[in-house]
């Protein structure tokens, strides 16, 4: 399933849902919390998406989209800060859009479990 700006989403409720209403089904809440941010980027929510990326710190995918956020912010000595803490390079001269599509490449192809810590 592909999500995209015009797709709604909650954090509270650590779900994502497109315009059909489809959720979705067997991904882990991680992922999903994850895919909930990039929406929220995707559309230029981007307090929402920092906020998400935020609860996530040390997750290098969530590291990644921390970067961005702050790349769009201007913030560039934070952003390269969150691409090194993610192990990417500076993508700070990368185009938004195709970084953000990046990122929603890696969120889908990874791995449906996380630690059990971090489940509900």
């Amino acid at each position: 399933m592909n999500f995209r700006a015009g797709a709604w989403a909650s954090w509270a409720g650590g779900w994502v849902r497109d315009g059909v209403g489809d959720s979705i089904d067997g991904m882990d809440r991680f992922r999903e919390q994850l895919l909930s941010a990039l929406v929220f980027a995707e559309a230029g929510r981007w307090d929402d998406a920092h906020r998400i990326a935020q609860a996530h710190e040390s997750e290098p995918l969530a590291d990644w989209l921390h970067a961005v956020v702050h790349k769009v912010e201007g913030d560039v000595g934070n952003s390269r800060y969150w691409y090194r803490r993610a192990g990417r390079p500076d993508d700070s001269q990368t185009d938004t859009a195709t970084e953000l599509g990046e990122i929603r490449k890696a969120i889908e192809a990874a791995p449906d479990t996380r630690a059990a810590s971090h489940r509900e």
